[in-house]
This record gives structure tokens, sequence and C-alpha cells, in this order.
């Protein structure tokens, strides 16, 4: 599933390169140099410094709990496993109530994560969009 959103994504930003450049904004992509203070080296060579970068949420280290009912009942099938191999059916009723703990979903940038940037106001500001 996270693939196919990654591909959704890539087209809806290659469709978006020619929007984007008519408002004077480019999509570009770079590597992270260096992780504190960040800094991400652009394809043509240009060093980006941390105080000319914006970091989106898909960047940055991020903790989200959350909460979810079941609107139906779901049947889960467990992988085979044991001797001998077998499965189990669960089926989980309607109305049942899960918790999730935080979790982290995304880290911080690494050094070497290659990065979706879009430059802004002739190029005097990068927000970074996404890894790529």
């Amino acid at each position: 599933m996270i693939n196919y959103f990654a591909r959704v994504i890539d087209d809806i930003v290659r469709a978006s390169k020619i929007e984007a450049e008519k408002i004077g904004a480019k999509l570009l992509v770079g590597t992270v140099e260096t992780a504190s203070p960040l800094s991400v080296r652009l394809d043509n060579d240009l060093l980006i410094q941390s105080d000319a970068l914006v970091l989106s949420d898909d960047v940055r280290n991020a903790r989200y709990s959350f909460e979810m009912t079941l609107v139906s009942p779901i049947t889960v099938t467990t992988g085979a496993g044991g001797s001998p191999a077998h499965t189990h059916e669960v089926t989980i009723p309607h109305g049942t109530r899960f918790e999730v703990a935080a979790q982290e979903l995304y880290g911080e940038l690494s050094v070497g994560d290659r990065v979706l940037m879009v430059s802004v106001n002739a190029n005097q500001g990068y927000y970074v969009l996404r890894r790529v």
C-alpha cells in the first residue's frame, strides 16, 4: 500500500512540476549531506544550509497515537506456523475499539537520504517534502 501511495505522489510530482514552475517554484532533488545541523546538497552541487530549509512532517521525528472503532466485523487469518503448520481464524466483532500507543512514523533525516524539495522565493527558501 505504501508503494502505491509513493507511485501516486511521484505521478503528481511529475504533473505538478510544470505548474510549480509557472508560479516560480521549482521541484528539486537533493541528498542529505549532514544531519546536525541539517544540510542538503542539490543535484546541481549547491549546498543548502539548515537556515534555508523548512521541513514537512514527513521528514522529521513525529509520533502519532490514534484510536479506531470497527464499523463491521473483520476476520483475520494468521500465517502458517507451528508443528504441524496450521492457521487460526479470529473474528473481531463490530464496535470493537482499539487504541494504538504512540508510534514513530517518520524519523529524522540521515546522511545520504535523498529528498524531494520545492524551492520558493527565487531560491531563497526550500521546503523539504519527503524522502525519495
